[in-house]
């Protein structure tokens, strides 16, 4: 785990299957935040936002689903304002955009058979331009996949 800015220095844990790791870090002085995590097979996270009352307070998550070969991506917004979110899906070139209200959660399957279990979505919040979730990784299923399509590809 990285900080994105270079605040602190990189963090390495080695997390046993269906375990968690907690961890903080001292933003008060510090308006922003911008974490990245990396781990096996392509599995990336980007965490990035801002403190305060204009702050989007999304949550998202990702399930598997091995029968379907697909993902379902959850987003939640725990914070007061509607916001407008945006779903960017880097294998498709496609983008999405959802109205949540507070308390409001919605979830979107994207089919992975295309693209032999890859995924790359970004979320983003169109309220607070500081806020973006980077979702990327690979739909394990126990059978012997593909590379990434995308490898050496320009998607960034």
């Amino acid at each position: 785990m990285y900080a994105g800015g270079g605040e602190f220095t990189p963090r390495t844990y080695t997390v046993s299957p269906n375990a968690r790791v907690t961890d903080g870090w001292a933003y008060e002085k510090i308006n922003q935040y911008n974490l990245l995590v990396f781990g096996p097979n392509g599995f990336y996270r980007v965490f990035k936002g801002s403190f305060g009352a204009a702050a989007a307070v999304l949550q998202t998550h990702i399930s598997y689903d091995i029968a379907g070969k697909g993902i379902h991506l959850q987003v939640g917004n725990v914070g007061l304002a509607v916001i407008q979110v945006r779903l960017f899906d880097y294998y498709t070139q496609q983008t999405a955009q959802r109205l949540l209200g507070p308390n409001q959660i919605f979830t979107e399957f994207y089919s992975l058979e295309q693209f032999y279990g890859w995924y790359d979505i970004t979320v983003e919040a169109e309220t607070d331009s500081t806020f973006q979730r980077r979702l990327a990784g690979h739909l394990e299923t126990g059978k012997d996949s593909m590379s990434d399509p995308a490898f050496g590809a320009s998607l960034f």
